[in-house]
């Protein structure tokens, strides 16, 4: 018997052992299963989103363009606004959706900047607007008067109140009251900062009189992908990782966001923010992975748009855009400037570069047969179309994608959606530097300078031509055939490609080279005029003269005169 009942209890204990490690074994592998589904949920949503910004462009673009006329009617221009507005909150829900995505491999920073805190918040209301006024919504505002600068990102501020308020007005039946409200506080200790001396905190408060949330749900709303189980009335955005991201941004800031709810009565969202810039990383003040693209302000693209006058005759850009629809737009807009040329993917757009020699380039990232970045990284390594400008043009919105584009040699990455004229600027400021970028080289050809090594290809390229030239330059017959036949170019490769990073055709060029090695001649003062014409390849004394004085303003005989 008493074997017996120790046989029990030790197949009673095994028994149960063997119960509880099978409950662990599959609490594992259901959360294994869950996390897979919200790993493909993201993904999926990730697909979307750069699908969406597309059409999306061709939608803000356009409609930009068309609230800027100043003949259109007031009864369209009032219609149109609100179209403007509900395109610019389909925009916010798409970023939502990549500063997710961001968050998830931790690779979005912070930049820490003072801005008006009331500017900004009356901003994001006048987006709300027309909805509170449609379904009878009061919207109030209170903001503590003295409140004006604050330190935080922006940006990411933005994207905090922007979708607590759309969830607010998700939850908020008609003829209910939204109330909005900032302050200071202060003595408030932050958990997320490692010195706990009490500080002054920024509160932003959002109350609604919506349905509330269970006291059973209020913890789990900020969990990925979690909906409050009335789905008529849910908190959550329709993507069910709003929250998630306004915690995330929260975090970031080493702030903190408290909720308090009510069954029947409503919702307050609660944000607390140190005031002031001492308690962040000083890598995140002020600054961003970015900073080294050039993006235009606002005033400067319109007064570049309103005044520019620098070209005389169309330049040519070659367009590379699988999608028809927008291929079509950019061919549309940028035509009375430019000659368009059109490419499909990126292996027929390497085939039009090589072609027609374009003065500067736009391309999409993900096209069939050769995508923007391998497209870009040959067009870079390929000496014949090495010094064209390429602005590359993108849904991938991570930080990582854009150095990717750069290191493939792209000048510029735009994102989309993109506004047409910060375009404009960009391809109008690639040109006009690249036609800058070398006028060092022909402000004179120092020896000590055509000797140094470059790691630049057009660089190295125009000092092969510059060392070549003055090898040759007794050479009468120096020309732009000799020229390409060295250096492998077709004759109009060479000539495009020389006109575009010096400024010169290729004769000036080296007529140029020719001009600056005979005026060292004369002030070395040890040969005749017409020994240095002949030295430096001029066929005739007289017209070495005419040209010197039409380069310099003097004649030869005049230089060790001045």
């Amino acid at each position: 018997l008493a074997f017996l009942g120790i046989a029990y209890f030790t197949f009673k204990f095994l028994d149960a052992r063997i119960k509880t490690k099978r409950a662990i074994s599959q609490e594992r592998e259901r959360h294994l299963q869950e996390e897979a589904l919200n790993d493909k949920k993201i993904q999926f949503f990730t697909n979307i989103s750069h699908e969406f910004r597309t059409p999306l462009t061709l939608i803000l673009s356009p409609l930009e363009d068309i609230l800027k006329e100043k003949t259109l009617p007031e009864k369209f221009k009032d219609k149109l606004q609100i179209i403007n507005k509900n395109t610019k909150r389909l925009k916010y829900l798409i970023d939502e959706l990549m500063d997710f995505r961001k968050l998830q491999f931790n690779r979005i920073p912070l930049n820490i900047t003072s801005f008006n805190i009331n500017d900004l918040l009356s901003d994001i209301l006048e987006h709300f607007r027309e909805e509170a006024k449609q379904r009878n919504i009061v919207l109030s505002y209170e903001i503590e008067r003295s409140l004006e600068t604050v330190w935080a990102d922006k940006n990411k501020v933005e994207k905090i109140i922007f979708n607590i308020l759309s969830n607010a007005f998700k939850s908020t039946a008609n003829n209910g009251i939204i109330t909005v409200a900032v302050n200071t506080k202060k003595g408030h200790i932050f958990k997320l900062i490692d010195n706990k001396t009490p500080l002054e905190a920024l509160e932003i408060s959002i109350e609604d009189t919506g349905k509330g949330i269970h006291p059973d749900e209020l913890s789990k709303i900020f969990d990925r992908f979690y909906q409050i189980k009335d789905l008529n009335e849910q908190y959550y955005g329709g993507t069910g990782i709003g929250l998630e991201v306004v915690r995330s941004f929260i975090d970031l800031h080493k702030g903190e966001i408290d909720v308090e709810s009510e069954i029947g009565v409503g919702t307050k969202f609660r944000i607390f923010l140190p005031m002031g810039k001492d308690h962040h990383d000083a890598s995140d003040i002020g600054s961003s992975p970015l900073d080294t693209i050039k993006v235009l302000p606002q005033t400067e693209v319109e007064e570049f748009v309103e005044t520019d006058n620098f070209e005389q005759h169309k330049k040519t850009l070659l367009v590379i855009e699988d999608n028809i629809e927008l291929r079509t737009y950019l061919k549309q807009e940028l035509k009375n400037k430019y000659k368009i040329v059109l490419a499909e993917n990126g292996q027929e757009g390497l085939e039009q570069a090589q072609k027609y020699m374009p003065d500067v380039v736009i391309t999409d990232v993900i096209m069939p047969r050769m995508n923007g970045l391998e497209f870009c990284s040959q067009l870079k390594s390929d000496l014949r179309t090495s010094h064209i400008p390429v602005l590359m043009l993108t849904a991938k919105a991570m930080v990582d994608d854009w150095v990717e584009g750069l290191d493939s040699g792209a000048d510029v990455y735009l994102n989309k959606p993109f506004e047409m004229k910060v375009m404009r600027s960009h391809l109008k400021q690639l040109i006009l530097n690249r036609e800058l970028l070398f006028s060092k080289y022909m402000n004179g050809f120092k020896k000590e300078e055509t000797e140094s090594n470059s790691s630049s290809l057009d660089q190295q390229f125009i000092l092969n031509i510059i060392n070549y030239t003055q090898e040759n330059i007794r050479e009468t017959n120096l020309n732009v055939e000799k020229l390409a036949d060295e250096f492998n170019l077709s004759r109009s490769q060479l000539y495009r490609k020389i006109k575009a990073l010096t400024g010169l055709t290729a004769n000036e060029l080296i007529r140029k080279i020719r001009l600056d090695r005979a005026k060292e001649l004369i002030e070395e003062g040890k040969y005749s005029i017409s020994e240095i014409s002949y030295n430096v390849g001029f066929s005739s004394p007289s017209y070495f003269s005419k040209c010197f004085r039409t380069h310099f303003g003097i004649l030869p005989t005049d230089v060790n005169n001045e």
